[in-house]
């Protein structure tokens, strides 16, 4: 189910703190709308409310299956955020093979490779394939 016209305003403007209780009210009153759920992790993640978003993400991942990308991506950023590299990396990745043209994979994918502190050619090429690709996804 879509989220509603007024929850997507403030989204759209970048607006967290407001957008967080009318996510909520939106879930109080229709508890299987999974789009807001979703939204509601990314925004929790956000605000850097770690420990309800990685709470969330993991009810994703075990009651979801049909959202196994998206959990495993918001996970990922979710691991990123709090320095576990290594395993946003695997996250990402496998999340790739599930929503290969979810062009925000290959943005933070390319962009976790090219913030290596140490950076040899390799990773660098793997990092401007990704980056392209995300581009190429999403152009604007």
């Amino acid at each position: 189910m879509p989220i509603p016209e007024l929850i997507q305003e403030p989204l759209l403007e970048g607006n967290l703190e407001e957008a967080e209780p009318l996510l909520r009210e939106c879930l109080k009153n229709d508890p299987d709308n999974h789009d807001a759920f979703l939204e509601l992790t990314r925004v929790l993640l956000g605000l850097r409310k770690l420990e309800e978003a990685q709470s969330m993400i993991e009810e994703i991942l075990e009651s979801h299956p049909e959202h196994k990308g998206e959990g495993l991506s918001l996970r990922g950023l979710s691991y990123e955020m709090t320095g576990r590299l290594e395993e946003a990396q695997k996250d990402y990745q496998t999340a790739l093979k599930i929503l290969p043209e979810e062009s925000s994979l290959y943005y933070n994918l390319g962009r976790l490779f090219v913030s290596a502190v140490e950076i040899d050619e390799e990773i660098a090429e793997k990092a401007e394939k990704l980056l392209k690709k995300a581009i190429e996804l999403t152009p604007d």
